[in-house]
């Protein structure tokens, strides 16, 4: 979509003149346009229907900003390619993390179709990212589950050259809430098995779904025992009472 407009004034971005033109700009596009952005902005969030955030590489993010605008703006995207294109752990933690940010997994090259190693990962998360997008664009994030059992880890920098270096864990965590509905996901991103008690956000489930393999062996309390396959994901789904 091309739009021509006709500005009569000078537009200052960091003030109401950027929020000026966005109204403007918004009065000459149908219900079915969407404007969004390079890069997350809090200022921008109300002007703007999603961000591409392909500079979150970095290891050590905490998802505040997805627990805030979580089902307000969409995040999607993350830089995979450059001179790390050829890491396939630091894709599967990137695909991985973007899921349970609540982002779109996405800004990976057409080429990836010719990598069946990263396709085994990479689908498996489209699948769970699908089944579960209503807890992402509508619902809320909930307080990430954690464990004290053993974390596997990383060392990588970012894929933007950024020069600080990291560990990242290869086993990560969210929970989500919708209408009532709870749901608990951990992936592992390693290529070994592992088996984890999580302090849970609910003290029973309903359903259990898998992308790849893994399995839930016990509940006591609020701790959920999982063992889950190399490169998978595991959902852990609490209903609303009826």
């Amino acid at each position: 979509l091309h739009l021509s407009l006709s500005v009569d004034k000078p537009m200052d971005i960091f003030g109401d003149g950027w929020s000026d033109y966005m109204s403007r700009l918004k009065e000459e596009c149908n219900d079915n346009c969407i404007f969004t952005s390079e890069c997350n902005a809090e200022p921008y969030a109300d002007q703007f229907d999603g961000f591409l955030t392909w500079a979150w590489v970095a290891t050590n993010y905490v998802p505040f900003f997805s627990k805030i605008y979580a089902g307000h703006v969409v995040l999607f995207g993350r830089s995979t390619n450059g001179y790390k294109k050829a890491d396939k752990e630091y894709f599967r933690f990137h695909v991985g993390q973007s899921v349970m940010f609540g982002q779109q997994i996405g800004w990976i090259n057409a080429d990836i179709i010719d990598d069946e190693e990263k396709m085994v990962y990479l689908s498996r998360m489209c699948q769970a990212r699908y089944e579960f997008k209503d807890y992402f664009n509508y619902g809320k994030m909930l307080r990430p589950p954690k464990t004290n059992d053993f974390i596997p880890t990383f060392v990588t920098d970012s894929a933007i050259g950024f020069s600080d270096v990291n560990e990242a864990p290869l086993i990560l965590s969210s929970s989500w809430e919708k209408d009532g509905n709870a749901v608990m996901i951990i992936t592992n991103c390693d290529k070994k098995e592992y088996t984890l008690a999580y302090d849970a956000p609910f003290d029973s489930y309903d359903e259990v779904k898998c992308y790849g393999e893994g399995k839930v062996s016990e509940i006591v309390g609020s701790k959920i025992k999982i063992t889950i396959a190399p490169e998978s994901a595991i959902a852990i789904i609490k209903k609303a009472k009826e």
